[in-house]
């Protein structure tokens, strides 16, 4: 069976450029009123927002890791055992591991969020440190930055309460986000990427979770 496109009506439609050229075919067949609605309705869904958000875990990603480190304002640095062993000596937390109990939090916990905001959750995967979600939304005028505030807030809240813990951080600052370009890059993600996670994951293609 085709599986539905996040970019359009049909799995073909992966922009708008696509989009108008089907119209512009079909317009002949259909009354002026209804291509204009059909033309619109077409654009909207042609350019819905789909985001892969990433959260690690509170100081699982060091300064020492082997493909460097990122530090705000500096951009991607090279491993850095010294400014690891600092890190270290400023942390005011101890390190998060996502267990197998604290990644199911996170996959249900996600797919909850996402329900109660017409968040359409395309896929969710972890990892002892990271989590991914795949995410889209109808609403163009909401930003990313709020989808992945308020995921990255409300997780947290419930690891706090499975846990019975106040004022542990879980997740390293701010977090990643990739725009997804095309169908290809959606199918990547959907097929290839987010299937080869170890930990607990969750597809909508698969009911009841993979």
């Amino acid at each position: 069976m085709v599986e539905p496109s996040p970019y359009g009506l049909h799995p073909t439609l992966g922009n708008s450029a696509i989009v108008e050229r089907a119209l512009l075919q079909s317009e002949t067949f259909i009354p002026n009123s209804c291509a204009v609605a059909t033309r619109r309705l077409l654009r909207h869904t042609a350019a819905v927002p789909v985001y892969l958000l990433t959260f690690h875990a509170y100081r699982s990603w060091r300064p020492d890791h082997p493909k460097g480190y990122v530090r705000q304002g500096h951009g991607i640095l090279p491993p850095d055992h010294a400014m690891a062993k600092q890190y270290d000596r400023n942390a005011t937390h101890p390190q998060v591991t996502f267990d197998n109990d604290l990644q199911q939090i996170l996959v249900e916990g996600t797919r909850d969020i996402c329900d109660r905001r017409d968040w359409r959750l395309h896929y969710v995967a972890t990892e002892p440190t990271h989590m991914h979600a795949l995410i889209s939304w109808l609403d163009d005028t909401l930003h990313w930055k709020f989808v992945r505030d308020t995921l990255k807030r409300l997780l947290g809240m419930m690891l706090a309460q499975h846990t019975q813990t106040k004022g542990r951080k879980w997740f390293v600052r701010k977090g990643s986000r990739k725009r997804v370009r095309d169908q290809a890059h959606y199918d990547y993600l959907m097929n290839e990427y987010l299937p080869k996670h170890s930990g607990r994951r969750w597809s909508e293609r698969v009911q009841g979770g993979v």
